[in-house]
């Protein structure tokens, strides 16, 4: 199957199924948009695939797992709020909840594909080490270890601000905190284990995930 096809379910699944009751909906330009910035976060996202031996799987965790469940449900939640509650019915692209949501999805995006072309082939979907892995400290990794995460879950809670659901926005900060407090404490383990002593400087230097706070 490939990667376009699954693309599609995935955002069927998220944008399109949970307003199957309200197909009048499916079509506004709030869903259209947040297909669109789904469609762009998912196409950025490397296929999570197995690899030759299962010492990545032990280094992950089940942490992909675990943020591919809480990111569908991250969407999910929002937008089954905005479509069968009153938000739905018409939102003005002038109120100050679409606007601030609608920068935070793209400045999510922007930092999140920013890291990744940062990383290269060292940004994989699981926690994995390559032979030649080097540590990467330039551009959005001088402020944060984790940039790539942190503009993701921008993003995310940004769908759920566009759309005015502070229901779905709260169980999607709470869902995607402790599945990324989860990987990233899998993926912090990997890296001193790789780095040692150079990693613990880093980690010194630099904020976890958020900019200057944490």
């Amino acid at each position: 199957m490939s990667k376009l096809i699954k693309v599609i379910i995935w955002l069927t699944a998220m944008y399109v199924i949970p307003l199957i009751a309200v197909p009048d909906r499916i079509l506004t330009p709030h869903i259209m948009i947040l297909i669109l910035a789904g469609a762009v976060l998912l196409l950025t996202q490397p296929e999570i695939k197995r690899g030759k031996d299962d010492s990545s799987s032990v280094r992950d965790k089940g942490t992909v797992l675990l943020i591919v469940v809480a990111g569908v449900m991250s969407q999910i939640a929002p937008v089954i709020e905005w479509g069968y509650g009153r938000n739905g019915e018409g939102n003005s692209f002038l109120t100050v909840p679409v606007i601030i949501g609608l920068v935070m999805l793209i400045g999510g995006l922007t930092i999140r594909i920013w890291s990744i072309r940062i990383l290269g082939r060292f940004f994989t979907p699981t926690v994995q080490m390559a032979d030649d892995h080097r540590l990467v400290t330039s551009g959005p990794f001088s402020l944060v270890r984790h940039p790539s995460y942190f503009g993701a879950f921008v993003s995310i809670i940004g769908a759920g601000v566009f759309l005015n659901a502070p229901i779905g926005t709260v169980m999607a900060a709470l869902a995607m905190s402790f599945a990324y407090w989860k990987r990233i404490s899998a993926e912090e383990q990997a890296l001193v284990d790789r780095f040692g002593g150079e990693y613990r400087q880093y980690q010194q230097t630099t904020k976890t995930i958020i900019p200057f706070v944490w």
